[in-house]
């Protein structure tokens, strides 16, 4: 599902209480390992889609395109992010420096008059820049990346999202174990 701070995927999984028992007793950074683990392999093929959607012109910005763990909950985001690349630009007759990330979401949602009507923007079109040209056309190729990819990415995540976490706590179990009984 599309929002306007980013796509957002849940994931359906039954028959787990035993491992979510487990998981919450041990402490949040080590319980948080394996779930993160799964979703970022997940994320992977939306993030190639992403990736091989780019224009080709821009395909050494490539790398800005990634995924990141959220920090405030076991979870991951892909996207574009900042100060991954910097590109320069001409603006008035001089290059100028830009992070990568203002090209690619330029790219992406359009520009001007030209912006993409279902992403939610901070702010409207000033009336002074209606005389400029209409801006740039929107590519679109996050949300092209999702539609291909998205189902293909919750499939995996509730396939392997408890047999991961079961096989991080067998390959740990000891290490968990004595640190309890110590």
């Amino acid at each position: 599902m599309a929002e306007a701070n980013g796509i957002r995927i849940s994931v359906k999984t039954e028959g787990v209480s035993d491992l979510i028992e487990t998981l919450e007793r041990l402490p949040a950074k080590v319980a948080i390992r394996p779930l993160r683990a799964t979703l970022r392999k997940a994320a992977k093929p939306l993030e190639m889609e992403a990736k091989n959607n780019l224009p080709a012109k821009l395909s050494e910005l490539k790398p800005v395109i990634t995924t990141k763990n959220m920090r405030s909950f076991a979870g991951v985001k892909t996207g574009v992010y900042t100060k991954r690349a910097v590109v320069m630009l001409g603006n008035e007759g001089r290059k100028v420096q830009y992070d990568a990330y203002y090209l690619l979401y330029w790219l992406n949602y359009g520009t001007l008059s030209r912006r993409d009507p279902t992403h939610k923007f901070q702010s409207v079109v000033r009336s002074r820049k209606e005389h400029l040209s209409p801006g740039i056309h929107p590519r679109r190729f996050i949300q092209k990346a999702y539609d291909s990819k998205g189902a293909e990415v919750v499939k995996y995540a509730e396939d392997n999202l408890l047999k991961d976490a079961e096989k991080f706590l067998d390959r740990n179990s000891k290490r968990f174990i004595q640190k309890q009984v110590v």
